[in-house]
């Protein structure tokens, strides 16, 4: 009997593990498959690039060191010729108008031949240097630990760490399709079975201008849809909340444009002039130009004893320089990258649920679901279940992406803002002034809308993505994802993506350290 009751549990149970299989495969092969074309596969290429690069670069030293060695073998051969006919002219005392001449000829051709010489070897020189660091700047992003380059991160560090937002951003994924038990859940056995699970409340719509317009379009078309209320009124109101967040988005890019035409070029060409200035003083002028016709010196040729010389002035405004500390200015880029993080993600939850987690519906007046709560009722919630498609795309199209595009575009210029910002003081100021044009939604909302519409807007929710959640290591960690992907947005603009410094040798630090010291004094 206990044998029949286990090979009937065994044949119930086959099915289930062949579903998981099904579900667990096709997920591991779909995100072994984004590693390899996100993160692997761009990584050894350019390895790969790397590699022929130095392997060009040797030959071509090579080549241009046998060119100089066969002028040298000539001018060697040239001179031996001439030892010997003046050796056999004084022994024999045969001096003739042939031979003389033929001698001065001689002389004269060796003489030019060993000054080409002198010159190839200039050539090759100066040849060898420019390929060595043309190879030094590929090889940059790659090296550790050495002088002129990014002290800590490298590639791979990068690249681990895109891994690792990748992963853990496919298993929130997983975890919400599958209503809480994540792929991550599933590898670590730890009993998750015996957690909780708990009821998701609906949230709120975001109370500042966005949620404003959002709340009034839905909630006062629903009363149009039905008749209830006065039309003029409330699409005066609609009219009222668009012209808000219209407004509110036209200061956002209006502040943002005048930031960069009028504010972030002057501050780029000041530290770029300082910085050229700084390097072509302490290289003794062996530099390179980059793109923008500035100084970057070339290795072997720092000499630290020249910043004593160095103008007091540019000397200050050089030890200034965000990048010759590096770990201050990764903090206040972290901070201000977590502020439009934060928004950033708000906004995608939103946009994902405006899609794919409300309903469709036929017409809007039954795009809330209320039809047996009481209108008098002003404490009541009122939760937006379904759309229609029209509605939908004017609320994507019109208000949810502008408030991404104009977030990640701040992002982007502040922190070329904040890299260009030549005062420390000064840095964490700017920061602030940036986070004040993010919040003018904010500012417009608190000010100018009425008592009415807040608690309208607070009394507008939206439908969970899931009406149950149970306790899994996505659920409590995985927003934590947000601060990994923001960490690995610094690192990335710091070392590659940056055009402030182009090319930056990382020599500032250890140069403005005791005049820092002694600065604090």
């Amino acid at each position: 009997a206990n044998a029949t009751s286990q090979a009937e549990a065994c044949r119930h149970q086959q099915p289930l593990v062949r579903t998981e299989l099904q579900v667990f495969i096709p997920r591991t092969v779909a995100m072994v498959r984004c590693l390899w074309h996100f993160v692997a596969l761009p990584w050894l290429l350019s390895l790969c690039r790397i590699a022929l690069a130095e392997r060009s670069g040797q030959a071509m030293k090579s080549t241009l060191s046998g060119v100089l060695s066969d002028e040298c073998q000539g001018s060697e051969v040239d001179g031996n010729v001439v030892s010997l006919l003046q050796q056999d002219s004084m022994k024999k005392s045969f001096s003739t108008e042939k031979t003389t001449k033929k001698v001065s000829e001689l002389e004269q051709d060796s003489t030019k031949k060993s000054f080409s010489s002198e010159k190839m070897t200039e050539k090759v020189s100066g040849k060898v240097t420019s390929s060595s660091a043309a190879l030094s700047g590929l090889l940059g992003a790659t090296s550790l630990g050495v002088a002129g380059r990014p002290p800590v991160v490298s590639q791979v560090g990068l690249g681990i760490l895109l891994c690792l937002v990748i992963i853990m951003a496919y298993s929130q994924f997983a975890s919400a399709a599958s209503s809480g038990s994540g792929m991550l859940d599933r590898m670590i056995p730890t009993g998750m079975d015996k957690e909780e699970v708990v009821s998701v409340p609906p949230s709120p719509v975001q109370e500042d201008t966005y949620g404003f317009a959002v709340a009034s379009l839905v909630r006062d078309s629903q009363k149009i849809a039905r008749g209830e209320g006065a039309f003029a009124l409330r699409s005066s109101r609609m009219l009222a909340a668009l012209v808000l967040l219209y407004v509110t988005i036209f200061c956002q890019v209006g502040l943002v444009l005048q930031v960069k035409w009028y504010v972030t070029p002057q501050q780029v060409s000041m530290i770029r002039n300082d910085y050229s200035t700084f390097e072509k003083w302490m290289y003794d002028g062996h530099t390179t130009l980059t793109v923008n016709g500035k100084h970057r010196g070339i290795d072997g040729y720092f000499q630290p004893e020249n910043f004593e010389a160095f103008d007091p002035e540019l000397k200050t405004n050089v030890c200034s320089i965000p990048f010759s500390q590096l770990s201050f200015l990764m903090l206040v880029l972290f901070i201000w990258s977590l502020t439009c993080a934060a928004q950033i993600k708000t906004g995608l939850e939103f946009l994902f649920c405006l899609l794919f987690t409300v309903a469709n519906a036929s017409s809007m007046s039954e795009c809330l679901g209320d039809d047996d709560q009481d209108p008098s009722d002003a404490e009541q919630e009122h939760i937006i279940r379904s759309l229609t498609w029209p509605m939908k795309l004017w609320i994507a199209v019109t208000i949810l992406l502008p408030w991404l595009f104009v977030t990640i575009y701040l992002c982007f210029l502040g922190c070329r803002w904040l890299a260009a910002t030549n005062d420390f003081g000064a840095l964490v100021s700017n920061a602030v002034a940036l986070e004040f044009i993010l919040l003018l939604k904010d500012l417009f909302y608190n000010a100018l809308v009425p008592e009415r519409c807040k608690r309208d807007v607070q009394k507008t929710m939206l439908i969970p993505n899931m009406e149950q959640e149970q306790a899994g290591w996505m659920v409590f960690f995985g927003s934590f994802t947000w601060g990994v992907f923001t960490l690995c947005w610094v690192l990335a603009y710091i070392f590659h993506v940056q055009a402030v410094l182009p090319e930056y040798r990382w020599d500032v630090h250890d140069t403005c350290a005791k005049y820092l010291l002694e600065m604090q004094r």
